[in-house]
């Protein structure tokens, strides 16, 4: 069974730390919350990484989502190991923690606490002392492994009802019906919620909408060229399921860009269901906590002098010829690539990437048209549409002003 497997040989060291932790004094089940006729101890789990963040996004969560639910919230309070002690925010928040909670037991760098008048539960792992500090190549996405691994084994112990790992950041605020996204998912491997930035009428805010005008950019770029990968990576907006999580042994250990390999891995085991709704809310602001995304991005456009000429989007036309390439691609089973009515540069670029070795595995593993398509698009991933998206921005169809492509009046730049 691939939890079994996945929590054996893969699952983080935390995990081990659960067993003594969750069969603590009799005193602990005071919080059972009556679900059903069932043992589950909570409906959701909620992971949260915490690196130098104020309390108040905890506050707001114990007073809306955690007091409508009966949910374990796993606050990962982690920094990097190239500092040489614990931060005063990082201090700050575990204090505050301590003091929201009745604490029901501690193991290790573990402490779980039932939330005040709640039938929720937090769950820290304090990863900020010297010697469990997460090293610095690791980053954000160890954090969320830890977090999502420690979900998975309660998940496969009984003491969650829902299958599914929920992620987020501190700077969002989740509606009340956040958890409904899971519920009709069907045999999704992850959920990805809508999205949208609160932004100050300022030049953050401003910069910020820009930045996300050129995330919905790529995403409908390639939803019209037919793409199976159409969907946003951002850390803090999608659900997991918990048996497509271990398939594909969790996240991956990096400082950045971990929601988008997981996400891109994921999506050849079960499809990526983008949701309509809840809409969750992201707070504008400034942060260096990731090496790229959001943060660094937002900085950039700051500096920038003119940031609609200066900030630049991928050109529309790359979309036009990976749709043409997608769209051909069932008659890659019985043409070869240099007869299909590709451009020169797609042609090059995809022989660059090995597709005739894919071409060639997925013919010997294929019986139908249908079956030929699902392996190449396995091997025609998520990173290799990046890699084809760059390759022809570098060969003839190079960034465009993202003020030359929308409408930015709407936007209200402040100086």
């Amino acid at each position: 069974m691939a939890i079994e497997k996945y929590l054996a040989h893969y699952a983080e060291p935390e995990c081990q730390l659960l067993k003594p932790l969750l069969n603590g004094p009799p005193e602990h089940h005071r919080y059972r919350h009556p679900l059903s006729d069932t043992n589950h101890e909570w409906q959701y789990v909620l992971v949260i990484p915490a690196y130098d963040e104020k309390p108040e996004f905890f506050d707001r969560l114990a007073v809306t989502l955690l007091a409508q639910q009966a949910v374990l919230l796993i606050l990962v309070v982690n920094q990097p190991d190239t500092l040489s002690s614990a931060t005063e925010a990082n201090h700050n928040l575990v204090r505050h923690l301590q003091q929201r909670t009745t604490g029901l037991g501690q193991a290790g760098h573990l402490s779980l606490g039932q939330i005040q008048d709640t039938h929720s539960a937090l769950l820290t792992v304090r990863r900020i002392d010297r010697h469990l500090q997460i090293p610095a190549g690791q980053g954000v996405g160890l954090a969320r492994k830890i977090g999502a691994d420690i979900a998975t084994w309660l998940i496969y112990s009984g003491r969650i009802e829902s299958p599914w790992i929920f992620c987020t950041d501190a700077d969002c605020h989740l509606p009340s019906n956040y958890f409904s996204g899971a519920k009709n998912a069907g045999t999704a491997a992850a959920v990805v919620f809508p999205f949208h930035h609160v932004c100050p009428g300022d030049r953050l805010g401003y910069a910020t909408r820009l930045y996300e005008l050129s995330l919905n950019h790529y995403v409908e770029g390639l939803r019209g060229a037919g793409s199976p990968y159409a969907f946003h990576t951002v850390g803090s907006i999608f659900g997991v399921h918990s048996r497509h999580y271990c398939q594909v042994r969790g996240f991956p250990k990096r400082a950045g860009g971990e929601d988008f390999y997981l996400l891109n891995k994921l999506a050849k085991t079960a499809p990526i269901r983008q949701l309509d709704q809840p809409l969750i809310s992201i707070e504008a602001r400034l942060s260096g906590r990731v090496p790229f995304g959001t943060g660094p991005a937002v900085n950039q456009i700051l500096a920038m002098t003119n940031p609609a000429l200066d900030f630049r989007c991928y050109n529309p036309v790359i979309f036009t010829e990976l749709g043409h390439w997608l769209s051909a691609l069932p008659a890659l089973r019985h043409i070869l690539l240099e007869d299909l009515p590709l451009s020169n540069s797609v042609v090059n670029l995809l022989n660059s990437m090995g597709i005739q070795v894919a071409r060639d595995h997925a013919l010997k593993h294929s019986k139908s048209v249908d079956g030929f398509v699902r392996q190449m698009h396995i091997w025609f991933d998520g990173f290799r549409t990046l890699k084809l998206v760059h390759g022809l921005q570098r060969n003839g169809y190079p960034p465009v002003a993202i003020g030359e492509l929308y409408d930015l009046d709407s936007l209200d730049p402040k100086t």
